[in-house]
């Protein structure tokens, strides 16, 4: 990792991590909050090309909320996106004592059976703003012992993807690739606990248009063939934020039943419909900062996002 500090390229994320680093371990939790939350309102007045994707997404998804709500809710969505750097740093940097007491775990039973099952279970996350804390909040329940594994992507600055892949390890026993298509099945056909997050937009490969919010979505077919593999149980975790910051819920959805079935595009409208399911939880802490829907039929890539970009009927109307 000490090399990526010496390319000048890479200071200006040297810097913000280091910034974490201090106000964590300098300052006391309310300060921290209420510090990160204005940065969340700083990027709402300053980061305008997020700004812009959140409000389309925003649009396409809910058409029917009236315009100055939306808005509201795209700030709400920069400040918990603002308090997610907090949560970074405890979760890469901090002690078990960094967390509030207060964390409460809803359907931990559909956990603990399909667990006791043996049988593997495939835990599905979504990228809530709350992200970083998930393996943490998922070892409070389970324990130490028990491996778990999670799938990810390489992000694009190589000093906070090494920052990144090294904070998630204090809390699970790997970190696989999402391209390490082997190792990943590896892991299921071992009844292994692995989580990945199957709601971003990678392309129209291994993936199917699926609605999302009742707009056809690239979503990929990977949770039905990994459940294939060995009948391992398919569950949601939604992992939340309370609403006065005191603490955290960890919801686990139902496992899918019936699952996979021999239709694809069943398989992942099922997926979306629960993932809809908890993004109505809190939908002010989902990260609609991702160009979900950047990939559609017959469009060029992100055409929706474009500047003067004409949006599904309904979802222009308002």
């Amino acid at each position: 990792m000490h090399r990526f500090y010496l390319d000048p390229r890479n200071w200006p994320t040297a810097l913000m991590l280091g910034s974490f680093w201090v106000i964590h371990n300098l300052f006391s939790y309310p300060f921290k909050l209420r510090l990160c939350r204005m940065g969340g309102r700083l990027m709402y007045r300053t980061v305008h090309g997020l700004r812009n994707v959140m409000r389309v997404n925003l649009r396409i998804c809910y058409p029917d909320m009236a315009p100055t709500d939306r808005e509201q809710l795209v700030k709400r969505n920069f400040e918990e996106w603002g308090i997610s750097f907090l949560e970074i740093a405890i979760s890469w940097w901090g002690k078990s004592e960094d967390m509030p007491d207060n964390i409460s775990f809803v359907g931990s039973e559909h956990l603990d059976k399909a667990l006791a099952e043996d049988n593997g279970v495939i835990l599905l996350g979504a990228h809530f703003s709350t992200l970083e804390l998930g393996s943490l909040l998922v070892r409070k329940h389970i324990g130490q012992d028990r491996p778990m594994h999670i799938v990810y992507r390489t992000q694009k600055n190589p000093l906070f993807n090494a920052h990144m892949l090294r904070g998630r390890l204090r809390h699970v026993t790997s970190c696989v690739h999402s391209k390490e298509g082997r190792k990943i099945v590896k892991l299921v056909r071992s009844k292994e606990l692995l989580w990945f997050a199957p709601d971003h937009d990678h392309g129209p490969r291994n993936a199917v248009f699926a609605p999302f919010f009742g707009h056809p979505a690239a979503t990929l077919t990977t949770t039905s063939t990994l459940a294939q593999i060995n009948g391992a149980a398919v569950i949601l975790m939604g992992t939340y934020r309370n609403s006065d910051n005191n603490g955290y819920s960890v919801h686990f959805y139902p496992p899918l039943e019936n699952f996979p079935s021999d239709d694809t595009l069943l398989d992942a409208t099922r997926v979306n419909q629960l993932i809809e399911e908890a993004v109505a939880v809190a939908p002010e802490q989902y990260m609609w900062a991702h160009r979900r829907f950047k990939t559609q039929p017959g469009l060029p890539k992100a055409a929706l996002y474009e500047r003067g970009a004409t949006l599904p009927a309904k979802a222009s109307q308002s």
